[in-house]
């Protein structure tokens, strides 16, 4: 009894190291091309075969099919991308998912990691300390891809020997004499793995593990494999239930497609388990051919239903919105104001919560440029500026409702674990959602001048509002050019750009302050209390520019 539990304790050990080593792998990738991949993923969407290309090799990269959906979701609730371009993205993914699993096995159960482990460490530790952020995410990659493959080791070294279990193994066979229970054995054992260990990859391997080790034939080996589909399915299930009608399609569809594949692989590998078991018993439980012929056939049957979802891909998608025609308002887990929060425990939850913040932000660029597109209109029609001051009210509220709801957003995303950048990450967006609510503040203020000029017909120096057009405008485009940032509309951000921009308009405003003071001092006639309500608009606007920069100098750090 103690030998199984210390049995039970390692094989459990082992696939922590293995979810342990996926997750530095994964995470490293994903701190350093997160932005590509998002960028890369909405460039393809325009075509089909492009989203299969992209899907597929980003996800040999990236391999975490549950994060990449998740990632995909939040891209979906900002209108990044369509449904039918996601599914088509997540059909290449489960194709890029193919390679990168035969060369982890083949790695683990070929290759004596004795003899490249040590090599692949030594390359790897000195390069994780490298003060160059993306050599040392490399390193910490490699790191990660050992610790991978150790667990791995560790797990074929924990699987007791068949000889020594001759009772345990007489019942595994006893199951094998019927595939059917032994598939559906398998499908429990994968489900569970898949829950547990929330990594597809990992009980893919174990699943080949106990392939290799001999204890497990076809049917459970590839039923273990689909079983961990159903975490993938439980994760977009739990995911898309924060987020509107058209991500609930989109996880419908990627279900149809999950479960469809598992059903096609079992109902072919069935019969062939019952043919080999009758006319070839001898080598049913060869462990050395078996995970070659299991993964061998778990491939062909993927690509198959690939190839067969993306040429039905929107019968797939009309099926899914049939599946969801009365969709039920989205609950939100998080207590944020019905905002598209994913709970803890969903994979890569706060790389989607910050997709999600990104697009709340250029909400709010696009309310403040509203605003200071009112501000320009009141300023240039005396009639117009008391209906301004209205709709700037009303604009202004509606931009501090954003800003609480970054604010609240940010407080979930602060209390997950991140890593360096994603920390990076929320610290720029906390500062740029700041900066747009001075911003809003600066343009009611503003306007108020600008109407109390109107109201009490205060008089200003002649071409005074020409000028002031044409600060504003200044102003408008800097402004604009933040926030098409912010709204992924612009792929970089030219931080040169803004700083000249920025010159532009100081220079101007010291040109209007200039003006106003030679008005003060030169014209007798000037009216004092109407210079000084017009310098009044032009510091506003000032504020406004240097909002602009500081939002300016935190872009740049958003990935």
């Amino acid at each position: 009894m103690l030998r199984h539990v210390q049995i039970l304790l390692s094989f459990a050990g082992s696939l922590g190291l293995m979810v342990f080593g996926l997750r530095m792998l994964n995470d490293r990738i994903l701190y350093s091309f997160g932005s590509r991949i998002r960028s890369r993923i909405i460039t393809a969407s325009g075509q089909p075969f492009g989203s299969l290309i992209a899907g597929s090799s980003l996800n040999s990269m990236f391999q975490s099919s549950s994060g990449l959906s998740v990632i995909l979701m939040s891209m979906i609730n900002e209108s990044l991308i369509t449904q039918e371009a996601a599914f088509t993205t997540v059909l290449g993914a489960a194709l890029g998912h193919i390679v990168p699993i035969a060369i982890f096995s083949g790695m683990g159960f070929l290759a004596d990691m004795s003899t490249w482990a040590l090599p692949l460490l030594a390359l790897a530790v000195p390069m994780s300390m490298l003060r160059r952020r993306n050599m040392a995410r490399f390193g910490v990659a490699i790191l990660g891809f050992l610790i991978l493959l150790l667990g791995l080791e560790l797990l074929k070294q924990t699987l007791p020997s068949t000889s020594e279990e001759l009772a345990l193994l007489l019942f595994v066979r006893s199951l094998g004499a019927r595939p059917f229970f032994f598939a559906v054995f398998g499908l429990g054992v994968g489900m569970l793995l898949s829950i547990m260990t929330q990594s597809s990859d990992t009980v893919i391997l174990t699943a080949l593990a106990l392939g290799w080790s001999g204890w497990f034939p076809f049917s459970p080996v590839l039923a273990m494999i689909f079983g961990a589909n159903v975490g993938t399915i439980l994760t977009l299930r739990r995911g898309s239930g924060v987020y509107g009608s058209d991500v609930r399609v989109f996880s419908a569809a990627v279900v149809i497609f999950l479960v469809l594949s598992g059903a096609v692989g079992l109902a072919l590998v069935l019969p062939l388990e019952a043919a080999v078991i009758r006319y070839l018993p001898g080598i049913y439980f060869k462990s050395s051919i078996l995970p070659p012929i299991v993964y061998g056939l778990y491939a062909g049957f993927t690509v198959l239903v690939i190839l067969l979802m993306f040429v039905l891909r929107r019968w797939v998608m009309f099926f899914a919105v049939q599946w969801h025609r009365r969709p039920t308002p989205a609950v939100n887990e998080e207590d944020t104001d019905g905002l598209s929060v994913l709970p803890r425990g969903v994979p890569d939850s706060l790389e989607a919560n910050l997709i999600t913040t990104r697009g709340e932000l250029g909400r709010m660029a696009d309310t403040a440029h509203g605003m200071l597109l009112e501000t320009l209109n009141a300023s240039q029609n005396e009639l117009e500026a008391k209906p301004a001051m209205k709709r700037v009210k009303e604009l202004h509220s509606r931009l501090e409702e954003s800003g609480g709801r970054v604010e609240k957003l940010l407080k979930v995303s602060i209390r997950e674990p991140s890593g360096a950048d994603q920390a990076r990450d929320i610290a720029a967006q906390t500062r740029v959602s700041q900066e747009l609510i001075i911003i809003g503040s600066a343009c009611v203020h503003a306007v108020r001048v600008v109407e109390r000029i109107a109201r009490k017909n205060y008089r200003i120096h002649e071409e005074a509002m020409d000028e002031l057009y044409g600060y504003i405008s200044q102003v408008l485009d800097f402004l604009k050019y933040d926030g098409d940032y912010l709204a992924r509309k612009l792929s970089s951000y030219d931080r040169k750009l803004a700083y000249l921009m920025e010159e532009d308009i100081n220079s101007v405003r010291d040109k209007l302050q200039k003006r106003v003071r030679r008005t003060l001092e030169r014209d007798d006639e000037a009216d004092i209390r109407g210079e000084f309500q017009f310098m009044d608009i032009v510091r506003y606007l000032e504020l406004i520019g240097d909002g602009c920069l500081a939002i300016g100098r935190e872009l740049p750090k958003l990935r």
